[in-house]
């Protein structure tokens, strides 16, 4: 019980917590924008999306 607990807090208070969120909103609306056809848009949303990704994968390593 205890274990389950520290890994929910350690999992509630990870600073790349809302970083995943805001990847993971990108990364829809990228899929939304190539479905339409717009490749240059695409291409521009998927970058931010990586650049978060990059961000995320820091934190990580600091962590661990």
């Amino acid at each position: 019980m205890i274990r389950k607990l520290k890994k929910l807090w350690q999992r509630l208070t990870d600073p790349a917590r809302p970083l995943e969120k805001q990847y993971s909103k990108l990364l829809k609306e990228a899929r939304d924008i190539q479905r339409k056809g717009d490749i240059p848009a695409f291409a521009k949303k998927t970058r931010e999306a990586e650049e978060i990704n990059k961000k995320i994968e820091e934190l990580r390593k600091k962590r661990n």
